[in-house]
C-alpha cells in the first residue's frame, strides 16, 4: 500500500513537473518564449483595446462629484497627462500599446465632450472666434495620430515617436486651454458657461462614450480638407439638410440659447434644436458600422 501510495505521488508529480514546463514554453498572454525573447506584437485589436479601456475610471454624477464642467474637463487633462508619463517610463512592448489604448480612448471620449457639448456652449457666450477655431483644428490635428496609433502595432519603428509628439501636442493644447485669464476655460468663467446643467450633460454623455469607448474612432477632422474618411468616423456633406448638429463649417453646434439662426456673437450656433440626440445616435450607426 505504501509502494503503490509512493507510485501514486510520483506519477502526480512529474505530471505537475510537465504542466510547469509547458507553462514556461510559451505565455500566451505576452506572446513569448521562455527565453524571453518577444515576438512582434499584432495591431491593437478590439479585444486589446477592450482590456485596456476596462480599468478607466468611470464617472461620478455631478450631484455625487460634486464638480463643474471645468473641473471635470480639467480631472480629463491630468489622467492623460499621467498616461503619457507612465508611457515614457514603460519597457514592455504590451504594456506601452496598453496605455496607448488607453491614452487613444480618452482623448477620444474627451474631445467629443468638447466639440458636442463645451465648446459650442463657449462659441455663443464668447465673442473670440480665432480662439475657439485654432482649438478645433488643434484636436483635429491630434485626431490623425491617434488614428493612426489605434490601428498600429507596437513594433512600428515610428510609434514611440509618434506618441512623443502626440504627447507634445496635447501638452500644447491644455496649455493653452487653461491659461488664466486668456484660455477657453478661464473666459468660459467669466462668461458664466458653466453651469450645473452643463456639468451633468457632460457626466451623462462621458458615461454613454465609456460603454463603448473601444469601438470609438476620432470624430471627423472639420478643419481639414484632407479625404480622411478611412480613419475616422463616416464623413457626411456638411451642407446637407439632415446634418442638422453641424454648422456649414463642420463644427458642431449649441442646443443652447433657444434656438436661432446664424452667426453672431463670434460663434456659428445656427438652428440646432436637437443636436445632442441626432449627434449621439449618429455615433450609435457608425459604431454598428465599425466605427468608420
Amino acid at each position: 500500500m505504501a509502494k503503490s501510495k509512493q507510485a501514486a505521488g510520483n506519477k502526480q508529480g512529474s505530471s505537475n513537473k510537465s504542466a510547469g514546463g509547458a507553462g514556461k514554453t510559451t505565455n500566451p498572454a505576452s506572446k513569448t518564449t521562455g527565453t524571453g525573447n518577444a515576438q512582434a506584437v499584432k495591431p491593437q485589436s478590439e479585444s486589446t483595446t477592450n482590456a485596456a479601456v476596462a480599468g478607466l475610471p468611470q464617472p461620478e454624477t455631478p450631484e455625487a462629484a460634486g464638480q463643474t464642467a471645468i473641473d471635470a474637463l480639467k480631472q480629463d487633462h491630468r489622467r492623460v497627462e499621467g498616461l503619457f508619463a507612465e508611457f515614457e517610463t514603460a519597457t514592455e512592448r504590451q504594456r506601452k500599446q496598453e496605455l496607448v489604448a488607453m491614452i487613444c480612448a480618452e482623448l477620444n471620449i474627451h474631445t467629443r465632450l468638447e466639440e458636442e457639448i463645451f465648446y459650442p456652449a463657449c462659441r455663443e457666450a464668447i465673442d473670440d472666434e480665432h480662439l475657439m477655431d485654432e482649438a478645433q483644428v488643434e484636436h483635429d490635428a491630434a485626431k490623425l495620430l491617434i488614428a493612426d496609433l489605434t490601428e498600429a502595432s507596437s513594433d512600428d519603428p515610428f510609434y514611440d515617436a509618434k506618441v512623443k509628439l502626440l504627447s507634445e501636442m496635447i501638452k500644447h493644447h491644455v496649455a493653452e486651454e487653461e491659461q488664466p485669464g486668456e484660455g477657453i476655460l478661464a473666459k468660459a468663467e467669466e462668461h458664466d458657461v458653466d453651469n450645473p446643467s452643463l456639468a451633468s450633460e457632460l457626466a451623462e454623455r462621458k458615461q454613454e462614450l465609456q460603454r463603448r469607448a473601444a469601438r470609438l474612432r476620432p470624430t471627423r477632422a472639420v478643419s481639414f480638407n484632407l479625404d480622411l474618411r478611412n480613419l475616422m468616423e463616416e464623413s457626411m456633406a456638411r451642407n446637407s439638410d439632415n446634418d442638422r448638429d453641424r454648422d456649414d463649417r463642420g463644427r458642431f453646434t449649441s442646443d443652447r440659447g433657444g434656438g436661432g439662426g446664424g452667426r453672431g456673437r463670434g460663434g456659428w450656433f445656427g438652428d440646432s434644436e436637437g443636436h445632442s440626440r441626432a449627434a449621439r445616435s449618429r455615433d450609435d450607426d457608425d459604431d454598428d458600422r465599425g466605427g468608420r
